[in-house]
């Protein structure tokens, strides 16, 4: 039998890539919730699978495992912009 050892870097992956599946499937099924009470009990799941989520990303993240780049405030105000006329018609 051959004896395979995941490194943490995979392991890690592997976890968030499961919890970024849970986290849809929650999601997809909140939006379909039929009752208040079903609604809160899947709220409250997906709250809890999203902090798992975020605790993994950071660990990947400490570790070099996961580099996201800080957005530009240039580009964040371009973007603000661009929908700020959007939303102001949903108000």
């Amino acid at each position: 039998m051959n004896n395979q050892c995941f490194a943490d870097r995979e392991q890690l992956t592997d976890l968030l890539n499961s919890q970024k599946f849970l986290t849809e499937r929650y999601n997809s099924s909140l939006n379909e919730a039929a009752t208040p009470e079903f609604r809160a009990t899947l709220t409250s799941i997906l709250a809890e699978e999203q902090q798992i989520q975020n605790r993994i990303f950071n660990e990947m993240n400490e570790r070099g495992f996961y580099n996201v780049c800080k957005a530009e405030e240039q580009k964040i105000q371009k973007t603000k912009d661009q929908y700020a006329p959007k939303c102001a018609c949903v108000k």
